[in-house]
């Protein structure tokens, strides 16, 4: 593919200040291929063919082992190839798709596999649902971008708590800067506006980002589906990845194992690299339990993002990282569905939110102001109890924002009851009252009482059901819930909100009974952890060392290690790039 690469070449230049030489063949917009001697020396000696780690690890904030346990033996390599390919790539969403374009665009045979069937077989047509995986649309058509590296890179480390390492921040703010560019020759339509990052006040937060608005989520998947589908890159669905192969010398990846209609062994050979491109953890219950600072979690994107790069990375010594870090609110969750509905915030009518003791504990509407982050608010724990105290949180309604409109979306009804089994949200949520999601009471005292009454059931049954989430009962007294609304109510008539500060605009009355509560829970569209990445997309071990022909993009192993940037459509393209770009330079094994 034949690039102009005469307008990159000061920003060719000033990125060799801290990544050094790009690998020859690199082309300017589609991708970074970093040389091994630029490389921080830890890095440098992996690249060159060190071994690997001889355990899973988890890597704490200060780049120390938090754990380590052993691994299982590897996978003997095979002495016959299933299929053959340059780069195998693992996971069809966003990130798969860029880093197939790129890897292909490099000069590399390319391979993905995705575990879920394909939309055409399942005779679905323009579909749209949020998060990434499985040829989906990723969530929303928005993305944060990078428009000065060098501030830009300082937030994103900033942002991370010092958690991702400069050198990748870096690596990551350079790329995102050329997102424009590329999304341009790539013939897909954007839009650039002047947003900030969510934390302006962070350093580099106010200069260093841009808004980046795209048609619509599905709309950009299906832009890079068609650009994966015109260069015939072949995909295998309902074909799920399942390990690695390792040269049990050098720690060289050599393939995949995969089960084709999850029944016939595969045996894949990648002569140049795999690339992990899998999604985070968000519908693994026991690796959320066990890494979230919140839990119960529950997300409303691809609910077959299951931590499958955490598990086939763990076997071959990767480290991981970002484990508790995600893109997160609150959102309406019911046992009967895996997947969350949608941000609960219904505009221009009386709401509040209450833990669940029936307090107010914040400026309601700062949920759309940090709406990746407002998961953070939700950490209270009461050690006298002990539980949280804000999990799950409710939100109080009356009868007229109950008949305005739904307060939350659900299912699009586009697509099979196999991807998505949630029921379309009725609009004046009368459908929520009768199946028992909405509690209700002609006052305060009446709708106490049937919150008190109810089990809030906070995890999938038959997941760890001995968790104190597992069945959460309330012990609301109707006199602070009472006093609650009418302070509220108060600041409503004064137009001041002396407790919070919300918004004059936003201080609307909760005054026409019936009065309604709902459960609202942890969650929203992504999860971040996964393996350790450098600054080329690989994979490294405990020691920060990559693991040779192992590469990563996209959510699993962002960069986000604490705060999220609400930028995956942005790191998507940037790291998609950068790991198919230094994957398809690899010289092949074999």
């Amino acid at each position: 593919m034949t690039q102009d690469k005469s307008s990159f070449k000061d920003f060719r230049v000033s990125r060799r200040n801290f990544l050094g030489t790009a690998a020859i063949g690199a082309a300017a917009i589609g991708g970074t291929a970093l040389a091994a001697s630029a490389l921080k020396p830890n890095f440098a000696s992996a690249a060159l063919g060190a071994q690997s780690a001889k355990g899973i690890a988890e890597v704490r904030g200060d780049g120390k082992v938090s754990r380590v346990v052993s691994r299982a033996a590897p996978l003997p390599v095979p002495s016959n190839w299933s299929q053959v390919a340059d780069v195998v790539i693992v996971g069809y969403g966003g990130a798969g798709a860029v880093t197939a374009i790129t890897a292909y665009d490099a000069g590399a045979n390319v391979l993905v596999l995705e575990k879920t069937p394909s939309y055409a077989s399942l005779g679905v047509t323009n579909p749209a649902i949020t998060g990434g995986g499985g040829s989906t649309s990723m969530n929303a058509g928005n993305a944060t971008y990078v428009k000065d590296p060098l501030n830009g890179a300082n937030y994103i480390y900033q942002q991370s708590w010092g958690n991702t390492p400069m050198a990748v921040c870096e690596s990551l703010a350079w790329m995102e800067v050329e997102n424009p560019a590329w999304l341009t020759q790539m013939g897909i339509k954007y839009t650039l506006s002047s947003t900030t990052g969510e934390f302006p006040t962070l350093p580099g937060g106010a200069l260093g980002f841009g808004g980046m608005s795209l048609a619509s989520g599905n709309v950009f998947f299906q832009q890079l589906d068609a650009l994966v589908q015109k260069r015939n890159i072949p995909i295998l669905f309902n074909t799920p990845a399942t390990d690695l192969f390792q040269d049990p010398t050098t720690g060289e990846i050599l393939g995949v194992q995969a089960l084709a209609n999850n029944s016939e062994v595969l045996n894949i050979q990648a002569k140049k690299a795999v690339v992990l491109t899998t999604g985070s953890i968000e519908y693994n219950e026991t690796m959320k339990s066990d890494n979230m600072r919140v839990y119960p979690a529950h997300f409303y994107g691809w609910q077959f993002c299951t931590g499958d790069s955490v598990t086939m990375a763990s076997k071959v010594g990767a480290a991981m990282w970002h484990m508790g870090a995600m893109s997160a609110r609150m959102v309406p969750w019911f046992p009967q569905y895996p997947i969350a509905f949608g941000t609960c915030a219904p505009g221009q009518h009386g709401w509040i939110y209450v833990d669940k003791n029936g307090n107010r504990y914040a400026d309601e509407t700062e949920i759309s102001t940090y709406s990746h982050n407002w998961w953070i608010k939700l950490s209270d724990f009461d050690l006298t109890v002990p539980q949280y105290t804000r999990i799950p949180s409710f939100i109080i309604f009356d009868e007229t924002c109950r008949k305005a409109a739904a307060i939350t979306s659900g299912s699009n009804g586009q697509l099979p009851v196999y991807l998505d089994p949630r029921p379309v949200w009725s609009s004046d949520n009368s459908a929520e009252i009768t199946r028992g999601w909405i509690q209700s009471g002609k006052d305060i005292p009446t709708l106490v009482a049937a919150m008190n009454s109810t089990a809030y059931v906070g995890m999938t049954p038959g997941t760890n059901n001995y968790s104190p989430a597992a069945n959460t009962a309330v012990n609301i007294n109707p006199a602070t819930l009472q006093a609650t609304l009418n302070n509220y109510n108060g600041f409503c008539t004064a137009g001041v909100d002396t407790q919070f500060g919300r918004p004059k605009s936003a201080l609307i009355p909760i005054v026409t009974p019936p009065f309604y509560a709902m459960p609202l829970w942890p969650g929203g569209p992504s999860a971040f952890g996964g393996p350790v990445r450098n600054e080329k997309g690989q994979i490294c071990d405990a020691d920060n060392n990559p693991i040779p022909r192992l590469y990563t993009a996209g959510e699993s192993g962002s960069t986000d290690g604490m705060l999220s940037l609400g930028a995956n459509n942005a790191q998507i393209i940037a790291f998609g790039r950068i790991s198919g770009s230094n994957a398809a330079s690899e010289n092949p094994w074999a």
